[in-house]
């Protein structure tokens, strides 16, 4: 999925997400452009995991999940 802003990205978790779920954003790292939204996320009170690229991809494929 992707975003164009900031606000956009709220938006969509705000109506997606339930709220009586453990919920985990998982960002792959994209040298610094990660960061604003890992911050903002955190802020707004998510669980943020920023993982290297290849990590997510591996993971992924191996468990389906």
């Amino acid at each position: 999925m992707m975003f164009w802003d900031l606000k956009t990205l709220k938006a969509w978790l705000v109506k997606t997400v339930k709220t009586n779920v453990d919920f985990y954003v998982l960002m792959e790292t994209t040298g610094v452009y990660h960061q604003e939204v890992c911050h903002y996320l955190h802020n707004l009170g998510y669980k943020v995991c920023v993982m290297q690229s290849g990590r997510f991809k591996r993971y992924w494929f191996k468990t389906g999940k």
